[in-house]
C-alpha cells in the first residue's frame, strides 16, 4: 500500500482469513495505516465463549469445523471472542 494514512478501516472477516500465524502482524498493519485518532470496525466469524452447565461446546467445535471447511478453507474461522478481543487489546 502506498505511504498513507486513514481516518477509518474496516475490516469484515478479513482476520479470519489473515490467519492465527499473521493475525498480530494484520492488526499491526491497521495499527500503522490508521492516523492517530483513526477508528477501526472488526467484524469476525468468531466463537462465543460460554460458561453455563447446559453450554455444548461440542457444537461450538462442530460450527468451527464446517466454517474451516465450508466457508474459510485454510484460514482460522473458530477463534473465541476472548482471544480476539485480546489480540485487539495489544
Amino acid at each position: 500500500l502506498p505511504e498513507r494514512s486513514f481516518d477509518v478501516i474496516t475490516a469484515v472477516e478479513m482476520a479470519e482469513h489473515a490467519g492465527l500465524r499473521n493475525y498480530r502482524k494484520f492488526l499491526r498493519k491497521v495499527i500503522n495505516l490508521l492516523t492517530d485518532n483513526g477508528t477501526f470496525y472488526i467484524q469476525v466469524a468468531g466463537l462465543p465463549r460460554g460458561y453455563s452447565t447446559t453450554y455444548n461446546h461440542y457444537e461450538e467445535l462442530q460450527w468451527g469445523l464446517w466454517m474451516s471447511q465450508h466457508v474459510f478453507p485454510g484460514a482460522d474461522a473458530s477463534c473465541p471472542m476472548g482471544w480476539v478481543i485480546t489480540q485487539l487489546e495489544q
